[in-house]
């Protein structure tokens, strides 16, 4: 039940906004399992680099170009496997039935 209240009080956990006994109690199971240890300090240094994260540079214009390049070459790709499979699925019936 503790690994459940962890998740969901994460916030107030790590503000130390719970009331002071249902701090300790979690503060004690978060000593002693890994789990909620790994999770909630994991929580701590994603808060931690979002509050000293500059904001994002913008993506120089060549490697903006070859990414999208990329996406678009995926993309056609993608377009024309649907189609391909409908045939063989196609073929496959049409020597079934003979």
């Amino acid at each position: 039940m503790k690994h459940h209240r962890i998740v969901k009080e994460v916030s107030a956990f790590i503000d130390g906004e719970l009331e002071e006994a249902t701090q300790a109690e979690l503060q004690k199971h978060v000593a002693a399992c890994p789990r909620c240890r790994i999770y909630v300090d994991t929580v701590r240094k994603t808060i931690t680099l979002y509050q000293t994260k500059e904001a994002p540079k913008k993506m120089p214009a060549a490697a903006q170009k070859r990414l999208y390049a990329k996406i678009a070459i995926k993309l056609k790709k993608k377009k024309r496997q649907p189609a391909a499979k409908t045939e063989r699925a196609g073929a496959k019936s049409k020597t079934s039935r003979r």
